[in-house]
């Protein structure tokens, strides 16, 4: 049998980090711009992050150190609670679907 190895290229590695970080920075501007609350455009009181399919943080945006590091966490204990909503569409509504249920369990 042929074993493959693989070897981790930095440079790549670097550049895909980057390219994560830089989308996630531009998602948080578009937020910003695009907010109706104060606290939003004016505070910019916010935080964006792009994470795989288990919760894992991709690349995040700069913003208040509250914000920083626990996405990853509360993506993950809400799969947890909820379980993972499977969808083979990216606006299939699937996040309403679990804001709405959220709020129909505690209120």
């Amino acid at each position: 049998m042929t074993q493959i190895t693989r070897t981790i290229d930095p440079i790549t590695t670097e550049i895909i980090r980057n390219f994560f970080i830089s989308c996630a920075q531009d998602m948080n501007v578009t937020l910003i711009r695009s907010a109706y609350t104060p606290i939003i455009y004016e505070g910019k009181d916010c935080s964006v992050a792009l994470l795989d399919e288990n919760g894992a943080v991709l690349g995040q945006s700069s913003g208040l150190p509250l914000f920083l590091g626990n996405l990853e966490i509360c993506v993950k204990l809400t799969m947890e609670m909820f379980g993972r909503q499977e969808s083979s569409l990216p606006s299939s509504g699937a996040s309403a679907w679990l804001a709405s249920r959220l709020h129909a369990r505690t209120g």
